[in-house]
């Protein structure tokens, strides 16, 4: 492998280069603000990481790394740090030391208790703990700046809603399925059958000891029948240009289609709040099936479960198409509604013409819905 030969270099990507210790080299390109390390096959984090002290943003997803060690807790100016689907079964107390951290990531990992050290971080605005072990759950420090958590795919045992008087927590994810049931505590298996953002229900019951129903509540967010949202990894753009192609056709024979996706979001917006509001309000949705797809934290946490929610609650119709082999089967929440395409038989491995097909089958089916609305 040979490291670029500027050293003053403020981006550098090693992703997917199969390493298995960082190079020693690396950490001559002190000037470095935004390192990505994800999916390789790294097991620690050497000492030496905090002589890069000008790091903002690091990508350690998607690796086997195990434990965390003082090193990495010298970079004062970190702001984002991924450690998505790791090895890391505890956070050590020094982690506290990153005062800047705004997003944190551990989602996928083997923490059996909650990073208490993280109620320390006062800036910390974005929080993934989802798909962990963690059996207790503590009291918050409300001073945090928290606006989001996920906390889906966890085995609490006990579950306080302390959480609901941070002043700046919007969004909270506990949708997940559940093993252990026996030992889950009530209120978090309560929250666990609530697809998307669930704060809402939290909030209206604060002076209560109980937990709103799902089902006495509901969306008061109005849907368009016409609006179609595309969930896709930027990774698959080309795929994506191809079934724009095909719902534009689909517009000349005079259906009045609403076609989304994040590129209508211009330089200035809230994308979030934009990517929600069209997220709720829409009849169809497209999903790109790949392993980007399925690979993306933004997808996996942010889209999925309130198309998946609005599919069960309003009926929002799902058209997945399969685009490249992958593990789209294992995946339950996606796979229990039909494809527009078998999974065996993915639009990469389709003839032009049978890709043409399918997605013609789509824009056919969508023809109907519309027409039977």
């Amino acid at each position: 492998m040979t490291l670029p030969l500027n050293i003053h270099i403020t981006k550098l990507s090693l992703k997917g280069m199969g390493l298995k210790e960082i190079p020693n080299e690396l950490f001559k390109y002190h000037r470095l603000k935004k390192l990505d390390l994800s999916n390789n096959e790294l097991t620690s984090i050497p000492k030496e990481i905090s002589r890069l002290k000008y790091l903002q943003t690091i990508d350690f997803s998607n690796n086997q790394i195990t434990a965390l060690y003082s090193g990495l807790f010298e970079l004062k100016k970190l702001r984002i740090l991924n450690l998505n689907r790791n090895r890391i079964k505890n956070i050590p107390d020094s982690f506290s030391k990153l005062k800047g951290l705004r997003i944190l990531s551990l989602s996928n990992n083997k923490l059996v208790t909650f990073p208490f050290p993280v109620s320390n971080l006062r800036n910390l605005e974005e929080l993934n703990l989802s798909f962990n072990q963690i059996s207790y759950f503590p009291l918050f420090n409300e001073n945090l700046k928290l606006k989001r958590l996920w906390i889906n795919n966890n085995c609490f045992e006990n579950f306080t809603k302390s959480f609901i008087k941070l002043p700046n927590l919007h969004y909270l994810y506990c949708f997940g399925k559940l093993n252990r049931i026996s030992k889950i505590s009530p209120e978090y298996l309560s929250l666990s059958k609530i697809r998307g953002n669930c704060i809402r229900y939290l909030t209206e019951q604060l002076h209560s000891n109980d937990i709103i129903p799902i089902e006495n509540n509901e969306n008061s967010v109005s849907m368009s029948k016409n609006k179609v949202f595309i969930s896709y990894s930027h990774d698959d753009i080309d795929w994506y240009k191809k079934v724009i192609t095909h719902l534009n056709a689909l517009k000349h024979l005079g259906l009045d289609l609403e076609i989304w996706s994040d590129v209508k979001i211009k330089t200035g917006d809230n994308w979030k709040r934009e990517i929600e509001n069209a997220l709720n309000t829409c009849s169809f949705a497209i999903l790109l099936i790949s392993t980007n797809f399925l690979a993306s934290d933004f997808i996996q946490n942010n889209e999925l479960p309130p198309l998946l929610g609005s599919a069960q609650k309003k009926g929002t119709r799902l058209f997945s198409i399969i685009l490249t082999p992958c593990l789209y089967s294992k995946f339950d929440n996606l796979s229990i509604f039909q494809a527009i395409n078998p999974p065996d038989k993915s639009l990469l491995k389709c003839q032009p013409f049978e890709q043409e097909e399918f997605l013609v089958k789509m824009c056919n089916e969508i023809d109907s819905q519309l027409n039977n609305k």
